[in-house]
């Protein structure tokens, strides 16, 4: 949805425009993955374009739409972007326990050096990785299941964490 607005305009955009003319509560999220993807750019000053590469995508998926009359799924017709692991794992915390703004920099912070540290493939690296903050043994035991069971629903948790968790409960007994 932002891409195609930005595709509608010559002159770069803010992302307050962006979310008044495209309904996007959140655009600055939307933007920064489209700016990983390399399909727009930022100029600074809170100014954002569609880059080449964004403009070359959008002709191609016109393309396809008009070509194949086969229906798309919702995310794409609604032009969401599809959830990353990143994302998967933010809102397992967002349920778990970091709901609302007050934790919101405090959650950002843990799924910033999670990703960095760990990323988000291996669960023992992420446990670890969890390990860093001061998060209760259950809080970082939920966490993993949820995140586990969004994004990777056929793994199962490793035995090595499961004794992990159960040594730290009975240590806080």
């Amino acid at each position: 949805m932002a891409l195609e607005f930005l595709a509608t305009s010559s002159e770069s955009i803010t992302y307050q425009q962006i979310a008044q003319e495209t309904g996007l509560k959140s655009p600055k999220t939307a933007l920064s993955k489209l700016k990983k993807k390399g399909l727009v750019g930022n100029f600074g000053d809170n100014r954002w374009t569609i880059s080449a590469k964004g403009k070359k995508q959008l002709n191609e998926q016109l393309e396809r739409s008009t070509s194949q009359p086969i229906e798309k799924p919702a995310s794409v017709v609604a032009g969401e972007i599809p959830l990353t692991m990143e994302d998967v794992f933010r809102e397992a915390g967002e349920l778990l326990f970091f709901a609302g703004d007050k934790n919101k920099g405090r959650l950002d912070s843990i799924v910033y050096y999670v990703g960095e540290i760990a990323g988000f493939t291996d669960p023992i690296k992420i446990w670890n990785a969890l390990c860093d903050f001061n998060l209760t043994p259950r809080v970082k035991y939920c966490w993993l299941q949820m995140f586990m069971a969004k994004a990777t629903p056929w793994q199962r948790m490793p035995a090595e964490l499961k004794e992990k968790y159960r040594e730290l409960s009975e240590e806080m007994v």
